[in-house]
C-alpha cells in the first residue's frame, strides 16, 4: 500500500488513558501498542495534542510525548476549537464516544479512530456514521485484530476456500469478574464483558465468516453489587450456514482469546496465544477414514498491524473508501453483543 508523501496528517487523541497512551509502558506488549504511539511513531503523522479530564494523565501524556502543555488539554471542545489535526483518535469511555466522534467531524477531522465498543446503543452508531458520511470523514472502529497480519491472512485462506465451506466457529474472550470503576456502571461502560472486550470475538467473527443473520444469548450476574454481567453466552448464525459458539467472561483466573474456526476441509485455531493449521488426509490409525493434519499456515506477504493500520486509515481516506474496519462494521458487533442483553 502506497502512501503519497504530501498526504503527512497531524494527528491528536482524546482520552490519554490505558488504549490512549499509557499501555506503551507495558514493557511486554508489542509496539506501538496505543492511539498514541501508532501516530508519533508513523513516518507520515505527528503527534500533536491530548486531551484528557485526569491531570495526572495529562502530564504524563505532555512528558512521554514530547508535547507541550499548552497542547493538552481537559476540554476536548476546547481542544477541537483550538487544533484543526487531520486525524483525531477517540479514547474516552464508551458512553462519550458518539458525543465525540460527532464533535470531531463536524471540527474538521478528515480520520477519526475511534476506540472499540463504538457507542452503547444502536441510534448512537447510526449518528456517528451519519454524520460522518456527510461530512467525508473517514470513520473507523479500533477493533485491531483487523489490521493483524495473523487475521488477514486467515481471511484471505477462507477466501480462497482453504477451510472448504465454514461450518463452526467456536470462540471465547475469558476474563475476569468486572472491576468495580466505570466499567461496571452501564451508564459509561454500556456493557460487561460481553461488550468490553467481546466486542472483539463478535467483530472478528463478522470479518472472517461473513454476515450475521441471528444471535441469541444469555447473560449471568453472581455478584449483587455488579450492574453488569460477568458472564456471557451466545449462539449465532451466518448467512453462509455456519453457527459460532460464544463465551465472554466467565470468572476466570485469565484472559484468553480464542477462535476455533472449521470448515469442511481444515481448521484453524488462532488467538492471543495461538495460532494452528489443520488440513485434511488419511487417517495414520484408522484405514479408510480422513483426519486432521496439522501443517504449517500459509501466512501473506504483507505489513503488520503496525504500519499497517496508519497507512489504511490513509488509504482509505485519499480514495474514498471505507476502512477495513468502519464505522458500519462496528456498528454491527455493537448490535450483535446487543442483541443479547435485549437491546435491540
Amino acid at each position: 500500500m502506497t502512501i503519497s508523501q504530501d498526504l503527512c496528517r497531524q494527528a491528536a487523541i482524546i482520552g490519554c488513558g490505558r488504549i490512549g497512551s499509557i499501555l506503551e509502558h507495558d514493557r511486554l506488549r508489542r509496539k506501538p501498542c496505543t492511539h498514541a504511539g501508532l501516530f508519533a511513531k508513523h513516518s507520515l503523522t505527528e503527534l500533536i495534542a491530548g486531551c484528557d479530564i485526569d491531570a495526572s494523565r495529562r502530564a504524563a501524556f505532555s512528558r512521554d510525548w514530547g508535547i507541550p502543555a499548552s497542547m493538552v488539554f481537559e476540554d476536548y471542545r476546547e481542544m477541537l476549537s483550538k487544533v484543526k489535526a487531520d486525524i483525531v483518535s477517540v479514547a474516552t469511555w464508551t458512553e462519550s464516544h458518539a458525543e465525540i466522534v460527532i464533535e470531531a467531524a463536524r471540527s474538521g477531522a478528515k480520520i477519526i479512530l475511534c476506540e472499540k465498543p463504538m457507542a452503547i446503543s444502536i441510534d448512537e452508531a447510526d449518528r456517528m456514521v451519519e454524520v460522518c458520511d456527510s461530512l467525508g470523514v473517514t470513520l473507523a472502529i479500533h477493533h485491531e485484530r483487523r489490521w493483524e497480519l495473523s487475521y488477514r491472512s486467515v481471511k484471505s485462506f477462507i477466501e480462497k476456500g482453504g477451510l472448504g465451506e465454514i461450518r463452526t466457529i467456536i470462540g471465547h474472550v475469558l476474563t475476569g469478574t468486572p472491576k468495580k470503576d466505570w466499567h461496571s456502571i452501564p451508564q459509561l461502560s454500556g456493557g460487561g464483558p460481553a461488550l468490553h472486550d467481546g466486542t472483539h470475538l463478535f467483530d472478528v467473527m463478522r470479518y472472517l465468516c461473513g454476515k450475521v443473520v441471528e444471535v441469541k444469548g444469555e447473560t449471568e450476574r453472581h455478584d449483587s453489587e455488579l450492574k453488569v454481567e460477568d458472564t456471557a453466552r451466545a449462539v449465532m448464525r451466518f448467512e453462509n450456514g455456519a453457527v459460532a459458539y460464544i463465551e465472554c467472561g466467565g470468572r476466570r483466573k485469565y484472559f484468553d482469546f480464542e477462535l476455533d474456526i472449521q470448515g469442511t476441509l481444515g481448521r484453524i485455531i488462532i488467538g492471543n496465544a495461538v495460532m494452528r493449521y489443520f488440513g485434511v488426509g488419511p487417517s495414520q490409525r484408522y484405514e479408510n477414514f480422513t483426519e486432521f493434519t496439522e501443517r504449517q499456515f500459509p501466512m501473506l506477504d504483507e505489513p503488520q498491524y503496525f504500519p499497517f493500520i496508519v497507512d489504511e486509515l490513509m488509504s482509505a481516506h485519499r480514495t474514498g473508501r471505507r476502512s477495513i474496519s468502519s464505522g458500519e462494521d462496528g456498528r454491527e458487533a455493537l448490535r450483535a453483543v446487543l442483541a443479547i442483553y435485549g437491546r435491540v
